[in-house]
């Protein structure tokens, strides 16, 4: 989704933000560890490693998976990811089809990792369908090893429907999907830890059939963590087992809707749908400057709230309004997480005023 609004809007908030956070005392970057010198007076880290390629060829390969020591590479250019959540599919049986593709992202500022998709993209495209649904699905391995599919919404047998697909083969399966819900989907195949670290999973939405909802702006985000192996290389195991992430992120980057905020009027009633892929860490979405009129989590139904807690694998739904224009962030509230790329905007109206918190 292309900017909406001036990009000068997206650097009020990204000022905004960091004076929230600074004011908490939360911030703890970790690229001042680059430029601490070492007890016995030894160059800076960032002068030893250097920043072109000959320097990196000839540092410690375990220097390289620090983000901050990554030589530059001439990788695809972030594009932002929708968060729109697209209107349910019409009619009650949908052909569903994704193609499982192995291609580079930029995943922060000049940051590349080659990750495994459902679709192209990471997170997998939202699917959106209502109670009683029948879903025909199909998975297509355009990779170059093993892949599968684990839907949380389908009640099936798992040793029939998630099997490993072979690089170069397919596989079809049907379910309904009987409970309404945020559900997740992954990759199944071991590692899972793996397979799920490296991109690998989406969202599924089930509309109640018979109640639904009230209308609103609706947005999907998916958190999870991202754990960088190196510039352009896969998710590196070792971060994953010991749940160190690199990036804790919205949608598959870091920071993405700061730059280009997601829009609102005010007085709206905007829901977002929300997953947390994980693989591992905690969600406490939380928008400062709003509460939730309504929360729906793993089927309770709550309200007024100002944060919702959510586990690895599970979904919740919240509605809320901003009543003024302005510059409003969406977080998670486990700010060592929210630090490394778990911040976003929303913008409602023309973004009020220039400055603010401080900033």
């Amino acid at each position: 989704m292309g900017s909406l609004r001036p990009k000068q809007q997206g650097q009020v908030g990204v000022a905004t933000i960091f004076s929230l956070l600074l004011a908490s005392g939360m911030i703890a970057w970790t690229s001042a560890a680059l430029y601490a010198r070492s007890d016995d007076g030894g160059a800076r880290a960032a002068d030893v490693v250097g920043t072109s390629a000959e320097g990196a060829a000839q540092a410690d390969p375990s220097d390289l998976l620090n983000p901050e020591n990554a030589p530059p590479f001439d990788g695809p250019k972030h594009k932002t990811y929708d968060a729109s959540m697209p209107p349910p599919m019409k009619g009650t049986e949908h052909e569903v089809t994704l193609e499982v593709t192995e291609k580079e992202f930029e995943v922060a500022e000049g940051k590349f990792m080659n990750l495994w998709t459902f679709g192209d993209t990471v997170p997998g495209p939202v699917i959106h369908v209502t109670q009683g649904d029948l879903i025909h699905f199909k998975i297509v391995n355009n990779g170059t090893m093993s892949h599968s599919i684990d839907f949380h919404a389908a009640e099936i047998a798992p040793n029939r429907a998630y099997v490993d697909v072979q690089a170069g083969d397919s596989f079809t399966f049907d379910f309904v999907a009987t409970k309404p819900g945020v559900f997740m989907y992954h990759c199944a195949t071991a590692p899972v830890l793996h397979h799920m670290g490296n991109g690998m999973y989406g969202m599924l939405v089930v509309d109640p059939k018979d109640d639904p909802l009230p209308p609103a702006r609706e947005y999907a985000l998916v958190q999870s963590e991202l754990y960088f192996g190196g510039q352009g290389e896969i998710s590196d195991m070792n971060k994953l087992l010991a749940a160190t992430p690199d990036w804790v992120v919205f949608n598959g980057a870091a920071n993405q809707y700061v730059d280009d905020p997601l829009i609102a009027d005010p007085a709206e009633r905007v829901r977002v749908y929300i997953l947390n892929a994980g693989p591992s860490k905690w969600s406490a979405f939380h928008v400062i400057g709003a509460i939730f009129d309504r929360t729906w989590q793993e089927g309770i139904v709550g309200g007024p709230a100002q944060t919702v807690s959510i586990a690895p694998s599970q979904g919740a739904i919240v509605d809320f309004s901003m009543e003024e224009d302005g510059m409003y962030p969406f977080v998670t509230h486990a700010f060592a997480d929210a630090v490394k790329g778990a911040i976003g905007i929303f913008m409602v109206g023309d973004g009020g005023p220039a400055s603010g918190h401080g900033s």
